[in-house]
């Protein structure tokens, strides 16, 4: 009896898997914005090869630092969203939350758990500072106790100053927060991919292991190659999602640019890929990685720039994983929910 349960199961998630996948390829060839597309090996037209997998890399680069109060770290008009991109960010969560499937551990809630964990980790190392100047409370208020010309002009001035010696000491705590966080904290659209990666990460997971997926010989494990099955998966289909026209208006407020659009899939990509933690392929490139990162045999010759955005890297990636077990590291209760769903 057991063995028919497990063999029907099998073959409804191999039905499953069939009519997700093409409804993605579906998807694909209504849009000529999307970039990937594993369902064939050979998608040429968009310049893409292979799976997710094929494209992480050991060193992700993020921007170099640039300015204090004026740049993207703290420009309050840049946060800003339009009612349309909300709308659009809203209902890509409610798409992204039913394409979940009912299982036991790795569901929307899961997602959602881990999602929550990666943005208070973040939130952790790109606090704001707490002190700020308000120039217009302050001339207002000593232009009204001053009478006389001479005296307005030494207010401003003694404002001007003040205010200038503010600006140092945003520019210089963002920067030292920049040094101390290898970039992450300068870079918002790190910050907001590394978050949407936990979002998306488990999309359309089964509740069977990858080495389980491959054992039964599913299709979705013959389309990946037996490499981070779920993990590839969870990519193809979300990005597919989120290159579907009616979230065109939220594409272009996360990439405006090809560039920006190209970094922020490699970011998801680097960190969904980091959540299997038991591909032996995956695991030797992460252990090179840190060993040129902390030791320093390794860093005798190596570039300054590529150093400090490897360690970026290890960062991001570390995040998404401590996450995705935060469970472990939270109150007994939850650590006892979760355990038990898992197991």
């Amino acid at each position: 009896e057991s063995n028919r349960k497990k063999n029907n199961c099998n073959n409804n998630i191999e039905n499953e898997e069939e009519s997700h996948f093409l409804n993605a390829q579906h998807c694909s060839s209504k849009s000529n914005d999307v970039l990937l597309g594993p369902i064939t090996n050979t998608n040429l037209s968009s310049g893409y090869i292979g799976g997710p997998i094929d494209e992480v890399v050991e060193v992700i680069t993020l921007p170099k630092f640039c300015g204090g109060i004026g740049s993207t770290n703290n420009n309050k008009q840049q946060s800003i969203l339009s009612n349309e991109v909300c709308n659009q960010l809203k209902e890509f969560v409610i798409k992204i939350a039913s394409m979940y499937r009912d299982v036991p551990f790795h569901n929307f809630e899961h997602a959602s758990h881990v999602t929550m964990s990666v943005y208070k980790l973040i939130k952790r190392i790109i606090t704001p500072p707490e002190q700020h100047v308000d120039i217009s409370s302050s001339s207002s208020t000593s232009s009204s106790s001053t009478k006389n010309t001479k005296s307005n002009t030494n207010t401003k001035n003694d404002t001007s100053m003040k205010w200038t010696q503010q600006q140092q000491k945003l520019h210089d705590f963002y920067q030292e927060a920049h040094l101390a966080t290898f970039g992450i904290s300068s870079d918002p659209l790190t910050q907001f991919a590394v978050v949407f990666s936990a979002l998306i990460h488990d999309v359309d997971h089964t509740g069977l292991s990858n080495q389980q997926l491959i054992q039964d010989k599913t299709m979705i494990s013959q389309l990946f190659h037996g490499k981070s099955v779920a993990e590839q998966n969870s990519v193809v289909l979300s990005w597919e999602t989120l290159m579907d026209p009616q979230f065109k208006e939220l594409r272009q407020c996360i990439f405006p640019t090809a560039s920006e659009k190209k970094r922020f899939r490699q970011l998801i990509v680097n960190t969904v890929m980091a959540t299997d933690i038991l591909d032996p392929d995956m695991l030797m490139l992460r252990k090179n990685r840190w060993e040129k990162a902390f030791n320093n045999t390794y860093n005798a010759d190596v570039d300054a720039n590529v150093d400090f955005n490897r360690k970026a890297t290890i960062v991001i990636e570390h995040i998404i994983q401590a996450s995705d077990v935060a469970h472990t590291m939270q109150h007994w209760h939850i650590f006892i929910k979760w355990n038990t769903l898992l197991y």
